[in-house]
């Protein structure tokens, strides 16, 4: 159950493996990529060219998700006897409980990270640095900086942070050798970037704040989407990290170094951090974007103790919120879990439908129709809103009408006819006068409503998902499409009735 985002690291990182340069179009000097970590990884390990590789990959960094939470837990848990509901009595109850608290971490840092480990996205790869990094600082460490350099270059909304997290550090004089190695992992990549792409921030931040129509109340709801509890959440989230910021700075006040505490609060301050950053630059929120916030903000929940002389009051609203927060914390997650796997097991596209709102039977097609292209017409030129499982079957030049590869076509960003948001622009077609153009139809609605556009070309439509993949399951269309289209222009370099014949035979 592959993202189709996925698929445009894959290409990115093929083409680097193979030409030695990491743009999606050969010989188009565009930074697509939007980690160039995972696209270096990607391409040093052989996975660009031996995709089987990369689930055990995924499942590996999965795990070590688990097991970098749970050892982060019960380093920092044992200095307290807290336990969920009241105070432990005993040393032996002591461990037991942070034993199972700690358990608990790494079950829910695997289910939140679940979902973006089957996507086969480098969340999991960023979650692990991070985790190991904290490790690293609680167990007083060296490494703790360059990991967290290491997570920002892999998610580079996470380099604000990181930048702050030095800043500290060169105040309370932590090791200068930690500090000096971590800035020269991030300048290294920074060269290798800007040798690369002439630009140190990827297109894809630019596409996105244009494309996407939304506001930031939008954002808010997007990132407690997952959440189903809304308002709880965020009431929870409001007490608890306001209760915490009245005892930390009470704690700083009494010169109370507790690393445990202290290392929690970074952990809910970097979750919050992390939000922010999304809301202010109006950035969407995909499925493999959530762990970098909840992760953490569950971390914090679970780890933060409050100062033994804080007010009862103030224990009382942390303990309530905490409560309350883990509670609604395992819900949402444990639900996904059951869903992911029941779809795992059952291997129907119902099910995969239900778990991935049918993102893995898109991708499917997009996999089969992109073989079809690239057989019968691989030097056309292929436009389409949704370049990855296009982009890796298709060899050929890509246009990206969302401009994630394309600059040029946020010039027609976003649709201004009412048409749904990160569809295909008909001006910026009309302007490329593509070979192809592949879309659902709830992407390509200005586009069919051109009737000169739509006069130049060959209109194939094909279904919305494959019965071979379907196997008998009747499934509505993604986002309401009705077929997918496949336009192929009269006068362009593609045999279009042999393009025809192999796409009416592969989607079969």
């Amino acid at each position: 159950m592959l993202f189709d985002d996925a698929f445009i690291h894959l290409r990115i990182a093929r083409n680097l493996a193979l030409r030695g340069t990491a743009f999606f179009n050969p010989g188009e000097r565009i930074m697509a990529t939007s980690s160039p970590l995972w696209t270096a990884v990607l391409a040093g390990l052989g996975i660009a060219t031996h995709r089987w590789l990369l689930p055990f990959l995924e499942a590996g960094l999965l795990i070590g998700c688990g097991v970098l939470a749970y050892l982060l837990s019960r380093r920092l848990l044992p200095a307290t006897t807290f336990a969920l509901g009241g105070s432990a009595a005993g040393g032996q109850r002591s461990r037991v409980q942070s034993m199972l608290l700690a358990g608990l971490a790494g079950l829910l840092a695997m289910l939140l990270v679940l979902p973006s480990s089957i996507g086969q996205m480098e969340t999991p790869l960023a979650m692990a640095l991070l985790l190991g990094a904290m490790y690293s600082f609680a167990a007083g460490g060296w490494a703790c900086l360059p990991l967290l350099a290491l997570a920002a270059c892999v998610r580079l909304e996470m380099l604000p942070l990181f930048a702050v997290a030095c800043l500290v550090a060169a105040a309370v004089k932590f090791r200068r050798s930690s500090i000096a190695a971590a800035l020269g992992i991030v300048a290294a990549m920074a060269i290798a970037v800007y040798a690369q792409f002439g630009v140190l921030l990827p297109n894809s931040m630019r596409a996105k704040a244009i494309g996407y129509a939304y506001d930031r109340a939008d954002i808010v709801r997007q990132i407690f989407e997952a959440m189903l509890l809304e308002w709880p959440m965020i009431v929870c989230l409001m007490v608890f990290l306001g209760a915490m910021f009245l005892d930390r700075f009470d704690a700083f006040r009494r010169r109370d170094h507790s690393r445990s505490s202290w290392i929690a609060a970074l952990l809910g301050v970097w979750g919050i951090g992390v939000m922010l950053e999304y809301v202010v630059r109006d950035t969407p929120i995909f499925e493999w974007y959530r762990p970098l916030i909840w992760l953490p903000l569950l971390l914090c929940f679970l780890l933060y103790r409050s100062l033994s002389s804080s007010s009862r009051q103030l224990r009382g609203a942390l303990e309530f919120a905490r409560f309350a927060g883990i509670l609604l914390f395992l819900f949402v997650p444990l639900l996904k879990g059951y869903v992911i796997v029941r779809a795992a097991i059952l291997d129907t596209a119902a099910a995969k439908g239900v778990a991935d709102r049918r993102d893995s039977a898109r991708v499917e097609e997009y996999l089969v129709v992109g073989r079809a292209l690239r057989t019968t017409c691989p030097g056309g030129t292929l436009l389409t809103p949704e370049i990855g499982a296009l982009g890796w079957a298709f060899n050929g030049r890509i246009l990206d009408a969302f401009g994630i590869a394309s600059p040029r076509a946020l010039a027609f960003q976003p649709l201004r006819s009412g048409a749904p948001v990160g569809g295909i622009p008909a001006g910026y077609a009309a302007e490329e006068r593509p070979d192809m153009i592949v879309s659902y139809t709830s992407l390509d609605e200005e586009v069919r409503r051109d009737a000169a556009l739509m006069n130049a070309y060959d209109l194939i439509q094909l279904p919305t998902s494959l019965p071979t993949y379907t196997k008998g399951d009747i499934l509505p269309g993604w986002h309401g499409s009705t077929h997918l289209d496949v336009m192929l222009r009269k006068d362009g370099s593609c045999p279009v009735a042999m393009v025809e014949k192999a796409l009416r035979y592969a989607a079969r």
